[in-house]
């Protein structure tokens, strides 16, 4: 859900066949508030995001018409999530709160003291809490059918759970195991209501993800990091990736694909971004320092560093398109339904406090191209400022 890699360094030249301009896209700059954005989350046509308004920061939604200030309390809001036209996010008091469409409710109730980092899918809600009976922390993953009246206690006792991904019903998590040393990959089943190790030992799992029947997470290996996935009901499963040579990390799924970030192992600065089509895994990108990867459709989309800043670049199948060519940051990248999405600075003079959302749609023909799952080339630059 959330795919991070926070390292940088110089940087090398980038990408395989790579363009200097975008495919035959419109690229716009959405908002123009001249002021901090950030946390941006997109579906379905529809985009949520974080705004300061003035010192603390609110959700902010598109619905694809206009956009609404959701929370507006006068206190800081938290790490919103998007699923079909409904939101959750957590508020300042560490309350989870859930937007149906029409109303916000709080929905975590007295779960655990601190409700915190939800996610969304189709109206199902997953979160974790952490509560301090006598002194001592202890860690909840709760599960809420998006009504607001069925939150289940998944069980507890789990040491910091992290890297949280819900889809079918399901929820998947990394926690550390303190017998092992280690850190286990656990899923929740929402259909049988049961926890399951999907790995027990002392080895590493990390970066979770879910989605259309899979689940894929970074597996130690040895002396690397490789990529495993699993099918929900365990009948497939197999390591996709196998080097000692190179740490794969960081992986996201959709309709049974994959992408992920491959790193050398002798110098991190060396990395590479990888799809996996179901069938054959492919190198199509590689250069220095990737950060966010976005899978959707067979879409990739990341931001990597050209050397002076981060820059948003996509994959469709042809060549790797260059959407964003500036001189100020850009990050948070975002695909889903054809549509790519990331914050970058608004202002060179002041871009610490400036940050605003752009968004990039595909033209008439591209958005063909991508409904009959034809690649899209790089055919052509466009860059304008929304109305």
């Amino acid at each position: 859900m959330r795919r991070l890699l926070t390292s940088k360094g110089v940087a090398v030249a980038l990408m395989l066949a790579a363009a200097r301009v975008p495919a035959d896209w419109a690229v716009s700059q959405f908002t123009d508030d001249d002021v901090k954005q950030g946390w941006l989350e997109i579906d379905g046509g529809q985009a949520t995001w974080l705004a300061e308004n003035p010192t603390y920061y609110d959700v902010y939604h598109w619905d694809g018409a206009a956009i609404t200030n959701r929370s507006a309390t006068g206190t800081s809001e938290i790490e919103p999530q998007i699923s079909n036209g409904r939101l959750v996010w957590q508020d300042d008091s560490y309350n989870v709160v859930y937007y149906d469409g029409s109303t916000s409710t709080i929905i975590s109730g007295s779960a655990a003291e601190y409700n915190q980092y939800p996610v969304i899918c189709n109206g199902e809600i997953a979160w974790i809490g952490a509560s301090y009976p006598l002194g001592n922390v202890v860690w909840d993953v709760w599960f809420d059918d998006g009504i607001g009246a069925s939150s289940v206690w998944v069980s507890d006792h789990f040491q910091s759970p992290t890297q949280l991904g819900i889809a079918d019903g399901r929820a998947v998590w990394e926690s550390a195991v303190l017998a092992t040393d280690g850190y286990d990959v656990i899923m929740y089943d929402s259909t049988s209501d049961t926890v399951t190790n999907l790995t027990s030992d002392s080895l590493d799992d990390s970066y979770p993800d879910i989605g259309d029947g899979l689940i894929v997470w970074a597996r130690e290996n040895g002396s690397s990091t490789d990529i495993y996935y699993r099918s929900y009901d365990g009948s497939t499963s197999a390591f996709l990736t196998s080097s000692s040579d190179w740490d794969d990390t960081v992986p996201v799924t959709d309709r049974g694909q994959i992408a992920w970030v491959r790193e050398s192992t002798a110098d991190h600065s060396v990395q590479e971004v990888w799809f996996w089509d179901g069938t054959t895994a492919m190198k199509i990108a590689d250069g220095s320092w990737v950060d966010t990867v976005s899978l959707h459709n067979g879409c990739v989309v990341w931001n990597s560093d050209d050397g002076n800043d981060w820059e948003i670049y996509a994959w469709n199948g042809g060549a790797v398109c260059q959407l964003s060519d500036n001189d100020w940051e850009d990050y948070n990248p975002r695909v889903r339904g054809g549509e790519i999405w990331w914050v970058g600075a608004g202002s060179l003079t002041d871009p610490s406090t400036d940050w605003e959302i752009y968004r990039a749609t595909p033209e008439p023909t591209t958005l063909a191209l991508l409904a009959l799952g034809i690649p899209a080339l790089c055919l052509g630059r466009r860059r304008r400022r929304a109305g």
